[in-house]
């Protein structure tokens, strides 16, 4: 089994991405512009209604035990893996943290961010502001929310290298 796991995030430094490298877990909108992963993870259903529906290419879906009940009634996927929060994935502030914890439960040994809180962030007064690569709408988010998705990501290095690209 290959050790690094590719876990790969929205943010504006995704774009240019030629292809996704394996082994890989594709975050919220990621597989629908770079179906090529092995994985794709989502906490929210909107994400679901608005693209995993129309763009699933038969990647391996893991999302919480809210949505199963979705897929099974009306759309026909199964999920690979179903969780629920904070019981058998931990995480918070971001689905990034999930992605993380799933990644150690697979015996990844280290795990390689892309457009994942990354340097491609601006800080403006108490906000941070940053953009999806799918689109040029400037985000804002408060800078204490933001510290505090940074922390959660980080408190995993104690259970998983981590490498930021």
């Amino acid at each position: 089994m290959n050790n690094t796991v590719h876990i790969y995030g929205c943010s504006d430094s995704i774009r240019g991405l030629k292809k996704p490298e394996s082994p890989s877990i594709g975050l919220n909108r990621f597989p629908v512009y770079y179906p090529d992963v092995d994985y794709w993870m989502f906490v929210d259903l909107d994400c679901f209604n608005g693209y995993v529906k129309d763009n699933y290419k038969d990647q391996k879906i893991v999302t919480q035990k809210y949505n199963f009940y979705f897929y099974m009634k009306y759309s026909g996927i199964k999920p690979h893996h179903i969780f629920e929060p904070n019981k058998d994935l931990i995480g918070s502030q971001t689905v990034a943290t999930f992605a993380l914890d799933y990644a150690i439960q697979l015996g990844y040994k280290k795990a390689i961010l892309h457009g994942i809180m990354d340097s491609e962030y601006k800080e403006t007064d108490n906000m941070v502001e940053w953009k999806h690569f799918y689109d040029d709408k400037v985000l804002h988010i408060e800078k204490d929310r933001f510290d505090e998705m940074q922390r959660k990501i980080d408190s995993y290095k104690d259970r998983i290298e981590i490498i930021k690209c």
